[in-house]
């Protein structure tokens, strides 16, 4: 496993992964998360499968587990550009 994913597997976020694909796609309504291309577009439309990632578009790993949408949302929070509702959280 890369460092990179060690680390990030260890951090602790301020909100549930029961959140993420909520947050995720009022993000991506208000376009302050833009997806990357994908790089399986046999797997682009795949959406109903357990595994989907909406953020990569691949079947690989759920949006509640996606490292790198964890990382985005944290971002924006640090940035000003979203508040996290921590109270509701804990």
């Amino acid at each position: 496993m890369p460092a990179y994913v060690k680390r990030v597997a260890n951090e602790e976020y301020l909100f549930p992964d029961s959140d993420i694909a909520y947050i995720f796609d009022e993000l991506l309504e208000r376009k302050l998360i833009e997806l990357p291309e994908s790089k399986h577009l046999d797997e682009a439309g795949k959406v109903n499968y357990p595994k989907y990632c909406k953020y990569h578009q691949v079947v690989s790993h759920p949006i509640e587990r996606c490292f790198a949408v964890k990382e985005k949302i944290m971002a924006l929070a640090k940035e000003g550009k979203i508040i996290l509702d921590i109270e509701e959280t804990i």
